[in-house]
């Protein structure tokens, strides 16, 4: 038993953190500046400019009376006053911006398709827009929905048409789309929950309309960072959460948790974060329905007898830990400070009767969480289900107050951390509080192929970090490690089993020590093939965390996710919204993944649209350039979509809309010519995968920065500071400019110093020159308390020629057989790439790199080749294994062995004798490929081994 007044001050603590009222990371203001806002004469309208594209527009109960409180979507409205005029003519009110043109006729009542328009003053995709209330919005680009539970593989996210789909008692939160092809979205705050104080209350507004006109045309990413400015940014996430996480449900002790924490690293696979599911806890000891097993808030005595003390191992590692939470039972007398939740909730704990859950009630959710969560002594909350879906507040839902109230605890604490919560969405303004949890997915190659336009799509809500189950099947390993691929390249990367790892599966097949029929949530348990493919994915996410990480420090500045629709970028190519498999991962990347299964070559077809530039494909090395399709010989006889549905148009509009014109032919009969979009020739590619590949393509020039690979750790990797950092300079095309940079971000990772400025941008440029050489600069500016002040630099410079010589800071340096081995260069033959490594250098000062290549310019001649060594070296592999005679297929092993052959030429001084050997590999090349086909041998390896060459230099 504690003191009475120890349980006194808890209480007192508990009732006093809640009186602060703004628990947000950054502060807002829902009163508009008074210069932004117009009232009608009648004080019954008033309309808010909010940005030179954004206008709130309302039609009051009473005269005078609007609502000026918060809503769960909108917090903020005071902004900068926006440039606008406003005019009375002929008894409309007009106002005007330098994009839009609103018309109110005045005195006229409530917002209808009579008395009200907004006129887009630029052209959408050639076409004049005027919007008007009730106006249908079929180009809606759609939004996110609360989860994909129970939902077997695609559910549309129109809202109207998924409105009746309930999944566990709770309604999908459906938000539809902030952007819209058509060119503008309304948003209708009018029934949404009012807020006081930082807390919803039961409350209607003083509005009989309020709504938010967004008229951005197709500048869908200014759109996306209009409405955070009046919703609030997504906060930055703690680097950790990048990085790789794990959880299973699965009764674990210390003991066994730590054995996996060790089995990642003795298999050479980073691991960030350990998330315990809901065995964890204690339960009550006669559980009286479902909820009461499921729910509990103290460890299990048996198997954490030290409590929250045993986590301190992982902390000592840096592994940051994470439980599961389900709510609905509230706080049981067995739980270990029910006694404290009690007497703060105003119960008498000798009662024993439970402290109800109730996340409407300020004294339960934040006594709840400052005395029983906080207690439990971990990094994050995993706010599963079990809550229920509603609260007495119809427009407020249980899953928003627990992300609200979770989300900003060390905020609301005033603990300078980051604050961070795994959970379902719960609607719009949740991207406030970040990363969603997709609940219980199913594992289908369905579910697999849905899951890449459904994490982009919610971008459209700022909604840039949904976490899916990543597992696969004991049926399909090929599944699980595409789906391992894909979170390699997602938002957030964490696997995990909902159960399936376990049960009567175990018992399967022991006699012959197969794997049994469970579910490998271990991505090890697997034939070899799989595993190593599994881990290469593993290993280059835990690499990429400077990109990923410099991705979410864009996202915060601009509200644009990491996962973005190829529409951002090419919003006026119609093909742009007919590729929902593929995404930007940035601006420098395009991302495909792989989710349909492999054919009888153990491969998989796959196609990819590549939009305008220079692309390379990153596992290949090929390199594809696309023209606009309006150019000459652009457009081109495929499938066409049509442009104008058949209205009378002219050739200067077709062709502003970005689409090709068809004129009139004297055969055909319409009298109308042809506006239609149509695919550039080889717009598309399309061609076989293995395995091990998955389709990245880069553009032309970018520097892609990576954590360097002597500095990977298996253990915290996403959290530690960058001690040695790589930047990838991907080949440039066009002749006269090879030239190029990057900003990459850099703070403690951690805490919310971001916010005062304490971080530091580490820029990179390079530029050729007319002399054969390349000069590359690093230097990095700003401060924060933790940053490296010295550090080891590497640059690789893709698709490239050895190198003449190389310098660092004007001296010369020497080249050495291993990679990475400070102060020389070297060069990767299989790979095609020159790589200089630095000594320890000063961050803050100036570091340039200087590269001679006489082959510079020549970019374009290594198309595709590092690909070809690749397959030539798989190939001959398959065919070795099943003892085809060698003799049979001699090219194919010199084919091979060219990566090998260049990289000791180039060792050995003797550079200039790989050049031949590059001129000569495409009939090399073509010979050995012809030998397979010619094999005898009728067995699948040889399928393989042609369909990998047939794939290769495509």
């Amino acid at each position: 038993k504690e003191p009475k007044m120890m349980k006194t001050i808890l209480m007192l603590l508990a009732l006093l953190v809640w009186v602060s009222w703004q628990s947000e990371p950054f502060s807002y203001d829902p009163i508009a500046n008074d210069e932004s806002v117009v009232i009608t004469p009648d004080q019954l309208s008033r309309f808010t400019v909010l940005t030179d594209r954004l206008i709130r527009m309302e039609h009051a109960n009473n005269k005078g009376i609007f609502e000026n409180r918060a809503t769960t979507a909108i917090l903020n409205r005071n902004l900068f006053k926006p440039i606008y005029e406003t005019k009375t003519q002929d008894g409309y009110l007009y106002i005007s911006t330098q994009y839009l043109q609103l018309k109110y006729k005045l005195s006229s009542g409530a917002f209808t398709a009579q008395n009200l328009e907004i006129k887009l003053l630029h052209k959408v995709n050639g076409q004049q827009v005027t919007w008007t209330p009730g106006m249908q919005n079929d180009g809606n680009l759609l939004g996110t929905i609360r989860s994909l539970d129970e939902i077997g593989g695609p559910i549309t996210l129109n809202c109207t048409l998924n409105s009746n789909v309930i999944v566990h008692d709770e309604s999908l939160h459906c938000a539809w789309g902030l952007i819209s092809k058509f060119g503008w979205v309304v948003v209708d705050d009018t029934k949404n929950t009012i807020w006081e104080n930082d807390w919803p209350i039961q409350s209607t507004s003083q509005d009989i309309n309020d709504w938010y006109f967004l008229g951005h045309g197709r500048d869908y990413k200014q759109a996306l960072s209009d409405f955070a400015s009046i919703s609030l940014k997504s906060p930055m996430l703690p680097r950790y959460a990048l990085g790789t996480m794990w959880t299973r449900w699965y009764s674990f002790s210390p003991y066994t948790l730590k054995k996996v924490v060790s089995d990642y690293v003795s298999r050479d696979i980073p691991i960030d974060v350990v998330i315990i599911d809901m065995d964890w806890h204690k339960t009550s000891p006669v559980p009286k329905n479902h909820e009461n097993y499921w729910t509990g808030f103290s460890w299990d005595d048996y198997l954490f007898p030290l409590g929250s003390e045993h986590l301190n191992w992982f902390k000592d590692q840096g592994i940051r830990v994470s439980v599961n939470i389900h709510d609905q039972a509230g706080v049981q007398s067995h739980e270990d400070l029910y006694s404290e939740m009690a007497v703060s909730n105003g119960i008498d704990p000798t009662t024993k009767k439970a402290v109800p859950f109730d996340p409407l009630s300020q004294k339960y959710m934040y006594t709840l969480r400052d005395i029983v969560l906080n207690a439990i002594g971990v990094d994050f909350m995993w706010i599963d289900w079990q809550q229920g879906g509603k609260t007495n507040i119809s427009s407020m839902n249980p899953t928003f107050m627990l992300n609200h109230v979770r989300g900003t605890n060390h905020v609301h604490n005033n603990v300078n951390m980051r604050d961070l919560v795994l959970a379902r969405w719960g609607g719009l303004g949740n991207h406030r509080y970040q990363m969603g949890f997709s609940g219980d997915v199913e594992h289908s190659w369905d579910s697999l192929k849905y899951q890449p336009y459904f994490s982009q799509t919610a971008s459209n809500v700022l909604y840039g970090y949904w976490s899916h189950d990543i597992r696969g099947l004991h049926t399909d390993y090929e599944l699980s490690v595409r789906w391992v691929q894909w979170g390699s390249y997602s938002s957030i990367f964490r696997t995990h089993d909902a159960g399936a790892s376990a049960g009567s599966c175990a018992e399967d097949d022991q006699e012959s020590c197969s794997l049994g029929s469970c579910t490998p949530v271990e991505i090890w348990r697997m034939p070899v093939k799989y595993f190593e493919a599994n881990r290469q994915a593993v290993q280059n996410r835990a690499k990429l965390i400077p990109y990923i990480y410099t991705l979410a420090r864009e996202a915060y500045d601009s509200s644009i996710g990491p996962l973005r629709p190829m529409y951002y970028e090419y919003s006026n190519v119609e093909q742009s919204y007919h590729v929902p498999q593929q995404y930007m991962f940035g601006s420098n990347m395009i991302i495909s993944p792989i989710v349909e299964p492999s054919d009888d070559s153990l491969m998989t077809t796959a196609s990819v649209w590549i939009p305008e530039g220079s692309w390379i494909e990153n596992d290949s090395g090929m390199q594809y350039t696309i023209k606009n399709q309006n150019q000459t010989g652009g457009c081109v006889d495929v499938p066409k979509f049509d442009c104008a549905a058949g209205i009378k148009i002219t050739e200067a509009t077709c062709k502003e809309r970005g689409c090709c014109w068809h004129p009139i032919k004297s055969t055909e009969l319409s009298g109308i010519p042809w506006c239609y979009y149509a695919q550039p020739e080889n717009t598309f590619v399309t061609k076989k995968w293995d395995l091990s590949e998955v389709p990245v393509y880069v553009k032309e020039g970018a520097i892609i920065p990576t954590i360097s690979d002597d500095f990977v750790t298996n253990i915290a990797n996403a959290q530690n500071q960058y001690k040695g950092l790589t930047f990838n300079i991907y080949p440039t095309f066009e002749v006269l400019a090879i030239q190029g940079s990057y900003k990459l971000y850099e703070d403690d990772g951690i805490s919310r110093e971001y916010l005062n400025e304490k971080y530091a941008w580490t820029t990179v440029s390079y530029q050729g020159t007319t002399k054969n050489t390349i000069n590359i600069d690093i230097i990095s500016s700003g401060s924060y308390p933790d940053m490296q002040r010295e550090r080891i630099y590497t640059v690789v410079l893709k698709g490239s020629f050895p190198a003449n010589a190389v310098e660092v800071n004007g001296k010369v340096i020497s080249y050495s057989p291993n990679k990475n081995e400070p102060n020389t260069w070297s060069y990767d033959g299989n790979n095609f790439e020159i790589s200089v490594t630095t000594p320890l250098v000063d961050t803050l000062s100036k570091t340039q790199i200087t590269v001679e290549n006489d082959y510079l310019r020549s970019a374009s001649k290594l198309s595709g080749i590092k690909g070809a060594v690749k397959h030539c070296i798989l190939a001959k592999g398959a065919l070795d294994e099943i003892r085809v005679d060698r003799s049979l297929y001699q090219k194919l092993t010199i084919c091979a062995g060219v990566g090998e052959y260049i990289t000791t030429k180039v060792s050995l001084g003797l550079a200039k004798d790989v050049y031949p050997v590059i001129d000569s590999f495409n009939d090399t090349f073509a010979s050995a490929l012809k030998e397979v086909q010619e094999l005898s041998t009728t067995s699948p390896r040889k399928a393989y081994a042609i369909a990998l060459l047939q794939s290769a230099m495509v």
